[in-house]
């Protein structure tokens, strides 16, 4: 009787195994979209990019303002980590933002069509947080947001909550983006993504943001001096032409003597 228990209980667990590995495609797909929502193109306010690498964010976001679904861009500036080395070494590089902004005007989009907002730290909770409060501010209510693939259902409820009554948010990825729920097992950085999202829908959605205010232990304290520190920086103005002159010039060191014409060219990126 014992043995033809056992019998059965493995039977049992071989089926169940079967049967996943039969539906894994539809099951894999189906976990994929959990995290994806791309909604049709719709006339907005403003188109906001929230996504990262920043030169597919703009292209997507220059495709909409060009076709007519919104009439201007938000840009959102933060420092990064590593600007502090590139500095310290003389080494004249754009920022994320000046890149989307590079693109946008490469593509069409008129500068005074652009707005850059400088926050003191980036990520998805605190980007939509700052989108949210330039909206109120300004009135506005229909949105474009462009961001990653597997950030497009997280990024419309979060900012769907945070602007309120009847605010409308359509959530775009660029055409571009590498990140495909029907296969997104085959491919090591979709499988990442995947993962890291679905870690963020718990910190969002259950913890409320855990590390929103990063209070009560020395490493917070220390984060948050840093932050605020680093939040008192100024960002140079965007300028293309200088940028683009950067470029060309690049790997230059600010410490080396430069000629009279030199001199002229590096103030607008000093």
């Amino acid at each position: 009787m014992r043995m033809r228990r056992r019998w059965g209980v493995l039977a049992l667990v071989l089926a169940i195994a079967l049967s996943l590995w039969i539906a894994r495609v539809p099951l894999l797909t189906w976990i994929g979209r959990l995290v994806v929502e791309e909604s049709a193109p719709q006339r907005a306010d403003l188109v906001v990019i929230l996504g990262s690498p920043p030169a597919l964010a703009a292209e997507e976001a220059a495709t909409l303002v060009m076709n007519g679904y919104a009439p201007r861009v938000l840009v959102f500036a933060s420092r990064t980590e590593t600007e502090d080395i590139l500095d310290r070494l003389g080494i004249v590089m754009p920022k994320p933002h000046e890149v989307a902004m590079l693109v946008l005007g490469r593509l069409g989009v008129r500068t005074d069509a652009i707005t850059v907002e400088h926050i003191p730290r980036s990520g998805t909770n605190a980007l939509i947080r700052a989108t949210a409060k330039y909206a109120r501010q300004r009135g506005l209510t229909r949105l474009i947001v462009v961001t990653h693939r597997s950030h497009t259902k997280r990024t419309e409820r979060l900012l769907k909550a945070s602007l309120g009554g009847p605010g409308v948010v359509i959530a775009r990825a660029p055409v571009r983006d590498g990140f495909q729920p029907d296969r997104w097992w085959r491919d090591r950085d979709s499988t990442r993504d995947l993962l890291l999202e679905l870690l963020s829908w718990f910190n969002s959605f259950v913890l409320g943001d855990l590390w929103r205010q990063e209070v009560g232990s020395v490493a917070s304290a220390r984060s948050v001096a840093l932050s605020k520190v680093l939040s008192f920086r100024k960002f140079p103005p965007y300028n293309p032409a200088c940028f683009e002159e950067a470029f060309r010039l690049w790997p230059r060191s600010r410490s080396a003597e430069p000629s009279a014409a030199g001199t002229e060219r590096a103030k607008p990126c000093a």
